[in-house]
């Protein structure tokens, strides 16, 4: 069960489970066909006793074999996440210290990509396998720890409810305008969950280099309702209770790498903030795990919704509404 803490190991596998035994066809001999073999071609540890120890929160490039595992240490401090992100159909199982399979999953991170979530810190395993497990092939493994969770400012009701820094090539017209952009269809989301409008007339939003949007006198959200800031293009989609405009500078600039994301009123009072990591970086939005809930985590929005964004509308696609 997801509240139990102590160490974790995490595989991915691919296909079936390996065989054992020692003949010529077996998963663990030191054959040429071997699956535990220490070739040249292994480049991590198949076993927990041999897992490849990760420190920090990290991202890289690793290679399966044919019935290949791959098994990586992680001790994360807070609530984090593993994922695989390539056009590898991966399986991932999360283990704790003692070997036992606490969270298995195939498809929940982007297309064939599993995304393992675990709340309590601790020290474990993540086996990355190949889903067929006679397949190969190259995949990117990113282990990060979710930002600790800073509510917004006492008196306001504006959240951050989504962030979009790094729009997918094939799906990331966020903007609805026919064009996907790297930098056009990035978006900041605010909702409004309280019971009266937020004015936000003067108001900017700026990240980590500045001021990248000032809203127009006039903009008001009302209670329940949403506006959605594009970097850039026509902001032509259409979802009830929702405002679109777009970046008065000419952009957002949101970094793939992590930003922070904060909106200041007029007189440079703190309406509401955000700070995001690597996770930005996966060609799909950062969302509240409860949309319009300042107090929940930034997740990846497949996670928890329906495709990898879902600007002015709420992660389930359904419109914005009154509390």
């Amino acid at each position: 069960d997801s509240s139990t803490s102590g160490p974790y190991t995490l595989t991915v596998v691919a296909g079936d489970a390996a065989d054992t035994d020692t003949d010529t066809d077996s998963d663990t001999d030191t054959d040429t066909d071997t699956d535990t073999d220490t070739d040249s071609d292994d480049d991590h540890g198949d076993t927990i006793a041999t897992a490849t120890v990760l420190t920090g929160p990290t991202s890289f490039t690793a290679t399966l074999d044919a019935y290949d595992a791959d098994v990586f240490q992680v001790s994360p401090t807070a609530a984090f996440t593993v994922t695989t992100l390539s056009n590898l159909d991966t399986f991932g199982t999360l283990f704790d210290a003692a070997g036992n399979a606490v969270l298995t999953d195939d498809e929940t991170g982007i297309n064939d990509n599993f995304s393992l979530q675990w709340a309590q810190p601790g020290t474990y395993f993540v086996e990355v396998r190949a889903y067929d497990g006679a397949t190969t092939g190259s995949y990117d493994l990113w282990f990060y720890q979710d930002d600790p969770v800073v509510p917004d400012p006492a008196g306001s009701t504006l959240v951050v409810n989504e962030v979009l820094a790094d729009p997918g090539s094939a799906d990331g017209d966020a903007n609805c305008d026919g064009t996907v952009s790297s930098t056009q269809d990035e978006l900041v989301e605010l909702v409004n969950p309280g019971t009266a409008p937020v004015d936000l007339s003067g108001a900017t939003i700026s990240d980590g280099f500045g001021v990248r949007h000032v809203f127009p006198a006039g903009t008001v959200v009302a209670p329940g309702e949403a506006i959605v800031v594009f970097g850039g293009g026509s902001a032509a989609c259409v979802a009830g209770n929702t405002v679109f405009q777009v970046a008065s500078t000419g952009g957002l600039g949101l970094n793939n790498t992590g930003d922070d994301v904060v909106v200041e009123a007029a007189d440079g009072s703190i309406l509401a903030d955000v700070s995001y990591g690597a996770e930005g970086g996966s060609d799909v939005s950062l969302t509240r795990a409860v949309d319009g809930d300042g107090t929940s985590a930034l997740v990846q929005h497949p996670t928890v919704g329906v495709g990898p964004h879902s600007a002015g509308r709420r992660s389930d696609g359904s419109t914005f509404g009154q509390p």
